[in-house]
């Protein structure tokens, strides 16, 4: 079975506890960077989560493993669920520039949804969607 990369877990899980963890202590320890009082210094704080959040973590947080399981199967798994879905079923993989994931597009909706994030590094997952045909 070849799986997409060991640092899926890493991204999904370990980094989104890790900035929330910090982000709670620069809330809690008030560095001071900012001389923002009041009203205006929670609207800077939850504007920055937010901006974090949709930028970085919920990306993150949607990432899939992807597994090729037999020639023309691939297992898609958040870690709590597991399905299969045969490869006539991809309609395409594509990367976003200046990232490190990428999407693929999926002709039925699953119980994932129809858009699968991954993070291919590391793997030789990517090899095997190319030589499927599926990368574009």
């Amino acid at each position: 079975m070849k799986t997409s990369n060991v640092t899926t877990f890493l991204y999904k899980f370990i980094f989104p506890f890790l900035f929330l963890l910090l982000f709670s202590v620069y809330l809690l320890t008030d560095p001071g960077i900012i001389k923002l009082t009041g009203i205006l210094k929670v609207l800077f704080n939850i504007s920055l989560f937010v901006i974090i959040y949709v930028v970085v973590l919920h990306p993150l947080v949607l990432l899939k493993k992807l597994a090729i399981i037999e020639n023309n199967k691939i297992e898609i798994s958040n870690y709590f669920k597991r399905i299969t879905v045969d490869k006539t079923e991809i309609e395409s993989v594509k990367n976003y520039s200046f990232s490190i994931i990428y999407c693929m597009k999926l002709k039925n909706k699953t119980s994932f949804g129809k858009r699968i994030y991954f993070t291919p590094f590391y793997s030789d997952i990517l090899k095997n969607l190319i030589a499927m045909g599926l990368v574009t």
